[in-house]
């Protein structure tokens, strides 16, 4: 095997582990809406326990799922760009 071959193997290797790093990317982003739910039943969650745990399940639960959003568009903006850069390398072996 020459090291080309061996860079080459090297390459779709970690081509294929970002190709699944996005998928596990888009799995969590289908998730993601059911922290809203959360969101929603702080309402009676706060009707029953009073205004601290309203304030505090909407707040948290509106903030996990802004967090998530951005980690998600964050790593998979970077992947993407990993990905792009790797495929070139990629094609560009002789």
């Amino acid at each position: 095997m020459s090291t080309n071959d061996a860079y080459r193997a090297e390459l779709e290797e970690e081509i294929s582990f970002h190709r699944g790093n996005l998928d596990g990317l888009q799995r969590d982003k289908k998730r993601l809406p059911w922290l809203l739910l959360v969101t929603v039943a702080s309402i009676p969650a706060g009707l029953m326990f009073g205004m601290l745990w309203f304030l505090g399940l909407f707040a948290g639960s509106l903030a996990f799922f802004i967090c998530g959003n951005y980690i998600v568009a964050g790593h998979g903006t970077e992947y993407r760009h990993k990905l792009a850069a790797l495929e070139t390398e990629l094609k560009n072996l002789p």
